[in-house]
């Protein structure tokens, strides 16, 4: 039993829009927007560029999380496509953690300093993951107008780095 995260790459592509269903469209009771599902089958021009990157959660070798950033410019990313399978989450794997890590040490090695962040009202736990983790939610307005947030998102958040 191997648990990894790894920077996308092609060949995760299939398994990585599979758990997006499970967790957002199955879950949730989302549907995947077309914007979003334009960015997912475009990921290396989208998220890997600039020093943007996207980076699957790997459990014996089954897509069964992710964690984004889109480089916005002004030292600050977007963070983008936090998801994790249910059966995953909580305190005893810590695997949800160990993604924000993965974009807060990415984030400060690249000298990065603020992470904005949109998402929907629905991912209350989430809401409560971002807030236990130092973000602070802010306002519509106060999101910076280079920062490009999902329709759907409707809850704003903010961590500075420094």
């Amino acid at each position: 039993m191997t648990f990894r995260i790894e920077s996308f790459a092609p060949k995760y592509q299939a398994g990585l829009i599979s758990m997006i269903e499970r967790i957002q469209v199955a879950e949730y009771h989302l549907p995947i927007e077309e914007s979003q599902r334009k960015e997912l089958t475009s990921i290396p021009n989208t998220f890997q560029n600039g020093a943007g990157n996207y980076w699957v959660a790997l459990f014996n070798e089954k897509v069964i999380g992710s964690i984004a950033v889109m480089d916005i410019g002004h030292n600050a990313f977007e963070l983008r496509d936090v998801f994790l399978d249910t059966e995953y989450r909580g305190p005893i794997t810590n695997f949800a953690i160990k993604l924000l890590n993965t974009v807060i040490d990415w984030s400060r090695e690249h000298q990065f300093n603020t992470l904005y962040l949109g998402t929907t009202l629905f991912f209350n736990r989430a809401h409560r993951f971002y807030e236990k983790n130092g973000f602070v939610e802010i306002s519509r307005n106060a999101m910076p107008p280079y920062c490009k947030p999902m329709d759907c998102d409707k809850k704003f958040y903010r961590l500075a780095l420094i």
